[in-house]
């Protein structure tokens, strides 16, 4: 008895799968979503020691990899300095760029390019107590966002912002309105995906 009523079940049920399997689905659409995409990495520590000014020159280029390129200054430096911030990040060294971001020259600055949104996390320290931030800004010089945490930090106090950019763009990490110590930068970039 029992084998007579599973196989009318297991009839019925391929039956069922017969028929929604021959349904069209006709009316879907992948849709693009954001996920994780490359990130990259700068750290002062892994650059060569220079503490002494004049070393660079005012719009000098360093390359530090494919990716990050910095624009050094006649005050630039890259010398020790050791901190920790509260996400247990530490390190014993800086990059100094010397003054404000100058972007026309370019110095001052680091340079990077994105081919989308990203996020921008910076491990960096307020160079003086007159609430200093960091900026980015396009080619133009036009700044597209700011950190707002150097305000409420005491002079070489630790800090660590996160920033949003929205679109893909070649952009230019710096201090405003002076200069500011620059530890750690990370980028992530998002990237669309279909789902």
């Amino acid at each position: 008895m029992r084998t007579k009523w599973a196989k009318r079940a297991l009839a019925l049920l391929l039956a069922t799968f017969m028929v929604i399997g021959g349904i069209p689905f006709t009316n879907y659409e992948p849709k693009a979503v954001l996920a994780a995409g490359n990130t990259h990495v700068f750290e002062a520590s892994t650059m060569a020691t220079v503490s002494e000014k004049g070393t660079f020159t005012d719009g000098q280029e360093v390359k530090y990899d494919d990716y990050f390129t910095i624009y050094m200054s006649a005050s630039s430096r890259v010398d020790s300095s050791s901190k920790t911030w509260d996400d247990g990040y530490t390190s014993g060294q800086r990059l100094n760029l010397g003054g404000k971001a100058d972007v026309s020259t370019p110095k001052n600055v680091m340079s990077f390019k994105t081919s989308g949104a990203a996020t921008v996390k910076i491990w960096w320290v307020e160079g003086g107590e007159d609430h200093r931030e960091l900026g980015i800004f396009t080619a133009d010089g036009t700044e597209v966002t700011k950190t707002t945490e150097g305000a409420g930090a005491a002079k070489n106090g630790v800090v660590m912002s996160t920033l949003s950019l929205a679109e893909a763009g070649t952009y230019f990490l710096g201090g405003t309105p002076n200069n500011n110590y620059i530890f750690k930068v990370e980028v992530e970039e998002s990237a669309a995906v279909e789902a």
